[in-house]
């Protein structure tokens, strides 16, 4: 597991060994734990290491620099982490035979939402920022391993997944809504935006089944989107959060800034009819799920921030 100490990392580990899984993690967070190694995916030799060792006959590859700020004011960190860092798993992984499932995001499709529903055989629109940019040039190397040199490799590409998001690093609207509700703060909405919400469990239970998917083809490449088909106005979440929370929160409704994606829907039908996969838990319950997770996991910041998805 490549990122197994993010959001969704994290949890996939956890879901994997309850299954009975061996499941080896690696990340660029120093920890010391069982079954789990430093390391950083720009640095092909450490990689090695964890490759020769353990022989995977699966990797995940979660790891990317997942901050669109961050990635549109660094644009060199966001290539050397999220190219040439999966360039250097997917030749380890060719060299070991490994099957790659590679974690992409809705947000390769670009200005493509503007047509209506996407699946996996709408074209990819033009990119609306470095972040979506880096990740469809991570995601075309997968395409070009799997057709030049063998690799047994899977895209997923996940539509807003939140749930159990730790205080630093990426935070999705939902979260950044419900901190701002727990502390009575203005709730900020992008005016007119509309999203697919799935709850963390449902997407890492995706992402297993897509790593279990014809498993035995060494030969095998596919693509599948994971996301819920409900769909949610944004001010409408913000209002329900507020109501759950039983919060004094202003809700604000601002401009949607360059680079955002205002609709962004999705058809899920291939992954439901080829992995036997659809997310169950409803967003009512999810974000009852999620607050409840909140009180006790999350500490209230000092101050909040706009920075919405």
């Amino acid at each position: 597991m490549i990122g197994s100490e993010g959001t969704i990392g994290s949890r996939l580990v956890e879901k994997l060994r309850e299954k009975g899984y061996q499941v080896w993690g690696c990340d660029i967070i120093r920890k010391k734990a069982p079954n789990y190694t430093m390391a950083d995916i720009t640095h092909y030799e450490t990689l090695e290491r964890i490759f020769a060792d353990i022989q995977p006959k699966i990797v995940f590859h979660l790891a990317a620099e997942v901050s669109r700020e961050t990635c549109e004011h660094w644009p060199t960190v966001s290539v050397e982490t999220n190219v040439m860092g999966t360039l250097n798993v997917l030749l380890l992984c060719t060299k070991y035979s490994a099957r790659v499932v590679y974690s992409g995001t809705s947000e390769e499709y670009g200005d493509a939402f503007k047509y209506g529903k996407v699946d996996e055989d709408t074209p990819i629109g033009n990119p609306q920022g470095i972040y979506a940019l880096t990740k469809y040039m991570a995601e075309t190397l997968v395409e070009f391993f799997h057709r030049t040199r063998g690799l047994s490799g899977i895209v997923v590409r996940l539509f807003m997944c939140y749930g159990r998001e730790k205080p630093t690093g990426y935070r999705s609207a939902v979260t950044q809504f419900i901190e701002s509700a727990r502390l009575g703060e203005t709730i900020f909405v992008h005016k007119g935006t509309k999203r697919q919400w799935s709850y963390i469990d449902d997407t890492v239970e995706g992402l297993i089944k897509a790593a279990q998917y014809r498993l035995d083809d060494h030969g095998c490449y596919e693509t599948f989107l994971l996301g819920r088909s409900e769909t949610w106005e944004m001010i409408d979440i913000a209002k329900k959060i507020r109501s759950i929370v039983n919060s004094k929160s202003r809700i604000e409704e601002i401009d949607v800034p360059k680079g955002i994606t205002p609709v962004k829907l999705a058809n899920f039908d291939k992954s439901k009819r080829l992995l036997n996969w659809e997310a169950k838990i409803t967003f009512d319950k999810g974000i009852r799920m999620e607050i409840e997770w909140a009180k006790k996991n999350s500490p209230l910041r000092d101050s909040s921030s706009p920075d919405l998805q």
